[in-house]
C-alpha cells in the first residue's frame, strides 16, 4: 500500500497489562460494577483492588491515555518526597528530612519505575503518607486527621499483600513515641491503630472468600517461584541504589546506635523488612525506599559532624 505500518509495542509488562484491563472494567461500566465485580468478573489473580480502582476513575475521568497514569504515578512520587521531608522533620529535624527527600531522588531504580502502570510506586506513597498521617494525628491530634490517617492506612491494606508486612512500621512509630512520654499521644495512636484494624479487618472479612483464593494462590504458586527468582545485594545496592546511600546508611546506622537515637528505629525497619524476611528482589523493597533514604540522610548529617 506504501503506507507505513506501525511499529509493534514492545514494551508490554504482564503486571501492568492487568492492571490495565481491571482499570478498564471501571473505565467502561463504572465504579460501583467495578466493586461489585472484584474477584468474579474482573479476575483479580493476587492483586488487590486500591491502585487498580484509582487508575479506573483516572480514565474514566481524564481520559485513557499513557499521559494521564504517567501524570498520576509522577504526583504520587512527588507526594512522597515531601512525606518523607515530614517524617524525617518529626523524628529527627528539618535537615534530616530535606537530605532524606533529596536522596530518595537519587535512587536510580526508583527513577526507571516512576512512568509505568503498576502499584509498586503508587503503594510506596500509601506507605510513607500512612506513615506521616499516622504521626501527624498522633502527635497533633483533631479528628480530620486521625480520619485521614484511618482512610490512608486502610486504602495501603488494598495496595498489596507485601503491604501488611510493611505497616507494622505503624506501631514502631507508636513505641517511639511511647518512649518520648507524650500521653495524649499515646492515646491518640492507640485510637488511630484501633480505628484502622476494625476498619480494614470489615472490609477484608467482606471480601474473605476473594482473599482467602488469592493467599492459597500467593502460597501454592508465587512464593516458590520467588524463591528461585533472585537479585543480588551486590546488584541492589550498588547499582539500582546509588552506592553513596548505601554507604551513607551503613554510617547512619552505625552513629544511631553509637547515640543510641531512638527516633532511628523507624526508618532502620527498612533493615529488619529486608533482613528478617530475606527479601531478595528490589520490587519488593520499593515501598520502603523512604525509609533507606532516612536512614541515608541520618549518615549525611553525621558525616557533616551535626
Amino acid at each position: 500500500t506504501g503506507q507505513r505500518q506501525p511499529r509493534p509495542n514492545r514494551r508490554v509488562i504482564v503486571d501492568a497489562s492487568r492492571y490495565f484491563s481491571q482499570a478498564k472494567h471501571l473505565a467502561v461500566h463504572g465504579p460501583w460494577s467495578f466493586l461489585r465485580e472484584w474477584g468474579g468478573a474482573i479476575g483479580a489473580w493476587t492483586d488487590l483492588p486500591a491502585i487498580p480502582f484509582a487508575y479506573g476513575v483516572a480514565f474514566r475521568y481524564l481520559g485513557e491515555s499513557r499521559t494521564v497514569i504517567q501524570a498520576i504515578t509522577t504526583l504520587l512520587f512527588a507526594l512522597t518526597v515531601v512525606s518523607t521531608y515530614r517524617i524525617g522533620r518529626t523524628l529527627v529535624n528539618g535537615e534530616t528530612g530535606l537530605l532524606a527527600g533529596l536522596l530518595l531522588l537519587g535512587f536510580p531504580y526508583l527513577l526507571t519505575q516512576v512512568p509505568l502502570m503498576l502499584v509498586d510506586v503508587p503503594t510506596m506513597a500509601l506507605i510513607t503518607l500512612s506513615l506521616d498521617a499516622f504521626l501527624c494525628a498522633a502527635l497533633l491530634g483533631g479528628p480530620l486527621r486521625g480520619l485521614l490517617a484511618v482512610a490512608l492506612i486502610v486504602l495501603t491494606v488494598f495496595a498489596k499483600f507485601s503491604t501488611w508486612l510493611m505497616l507494622p512500621v505503624l506501631p514502631l512509630a507508636a513505641f517511639v513515641i511511647v518512649r518520648r512520654g507524650d500521653k495524649a499521644a499515646i492515646r491518640r495512636s492507640i485510637i488511630v491503630l484501633g480505628a484502622a484494624v476494625v476498619a480494614g479487618g470489615t472490609l477484608l472479612a467482606a471480601q474473605y472468600q476473594v482473599i482467602a483464593t488469592q493467599l492459597d494462590l500467593l502460597r501454592e504458586y508465587q512464593l516458590p517461584g520467588l524463591g528461585r527468582w533472585r537479585e543480588s545485594a551486590l546488584s541492589t545496592f550498588f547499582f539500582q541504589i546509588h552506592p553513596f546511600v548505601t554507604l551513607l546508611t551503613a554510617f547512619g546506622v552505625v552513629t544511631a546506635v553509637r547515640k543510641k537515637e531512638i527516633g532511628f528505629l523507624v526508618p532502620a525497619f527498612f533493615a529488619v523488612f529486608v533482613i528478617m524476611l530475606r527479601v531478595e528482589r528490589i520490587r519488593y523493597m520499593l515501598p520502603l525506599f523512604p525509609l533507606l533514604a532516612l536512614m541515608a540522610a541520618h549518615g549525611l548529617r553525621a558525616l557533616s559532624g551535626d
